[in-house]
């Protein structure tokens, strides 16, 4: 008889694949992805450690504190959690958005191609059957800064609900050079998890090359569960955001290369107060191998 081996590692012996479900290692191949490359980071947080995972202070502002949970899980014994502010609604409040970087390596001027990935879990208030969610964007991305600091790009995709201004409209959008946001076609209501708390999770990639777009960067591919999506096809000249660089301490970091998850509060059902993310192996590669 042949020997069954659980992905989530849940028989004597047998560890969980992290990228088991990153379709550039399938029969399915993505569009422009043959395979993840070497891997920058990957973090378990086992034994309750952060792994350099820290709060985000936006020009010295907390917007929440970063915690670690036991429940729910998918493999190991720690996670890490996102949530934002329970109080009455504002608008103007910090505890409406919650996000974390992972500061993990000097910029290599040789990587094009980077992926980042993880599984997210979501939870909270809000009726589903209704599409009235707790949360108002769920996101993930990379911020980079070219050598001498030349150039700062921002790639980020993340899920909204409320496109077109219409609460229940949900997809899953990229940041522009801007500040806007551009819809990814055929991204609606492609999403997982939020129903009655019980921490179904879903598996995002986004991919992107620095070398694009004459070298100032450009989207490749985001993996939503088993959708890809080719955003080098749909969006081929779109750059990511460009913060403004200056003189402050804060705008500059050279080389530098982070992870990023956030979710923010929705600005409709603000009578649901409950909103909590949990994000398990976050991994960045970089030399991903292009396919197309």
């Amino acid at each position: 008889m042949a020997t069954i081996t659980p992905l989530f590692g849940s028989s004597a012996g047998s560890a969980f694949d992290p990228l088991a479900f990153d379709l550039t290692r399938s029969k399915k191949a993505s569009a422009r992805l043959l395979r993840r490359g070497d891997v920058l980071n990957h973090d378990t947080f086992s034994g309750g450690s952060f792994n350099g995972w820290r709060d985000h202070f936006a020009y010295a502002t907390p917007r929440g504190v970063l915690g670690l949970t036991q429940y729910p899980l998918i493999d190991g014994d720690h996670a890490l959690m996102l949530s934002t502010g329970e109080g009455p609604y504002s608008a103007d409040s910090v505890w409406n958005s919650h996000g974390t970087y992972r500061n993990m390596s000097v910029l290599n001027n040789d990587w094009d191609l980077i992926s980042v990935s993880g599984f997210i879990m979501l939870a909270g208030d809000g009726d589903l059957t209704a599409k009235k969610y707790p949360w108002g964007t769920v996101e993930i991305g990379l911020d980079t800064q070219w050598p001498g600091s030349t150039q700062r790009s921002f790639f980020k995709a993340y899920l909204k609900d409320g496109i077109g201004g219409t609460a229940g409209s949900t997809g899953w959008m990229l940041r522009r050079s801007d500040g806007s946001d551009v819809m990814v076609a055929g991204s609606a209501d492609v999403f997982t998890g939020g129903n009655e708390r019980k921490w179904n999770w879903m598996y995002v990639r986004l991919t992107i090359s620095r070398f694009a777009n004459g070298g100032k960067g450009g989207y490749v591919e985001l993996q939503v569960n088993d959708t890809i999506f080719d955003l080098q096809a749909q969006f081929g000249t779109i750059l990511a955001e460009d913060l403004i660089l200056n003189n402050g301490s804060h705008d500059q970091f050279r080389y530098g290369l982070n992870e990023m998850f956030a979710t923010t509060r929705s600005p409709f059902n603000t009578d649901y107060r409950y909103n909590a993310m949990v994000v398990q192996h976050p991994i960045t590669t970089v030399n991903d191998r292009r396919a197309a």
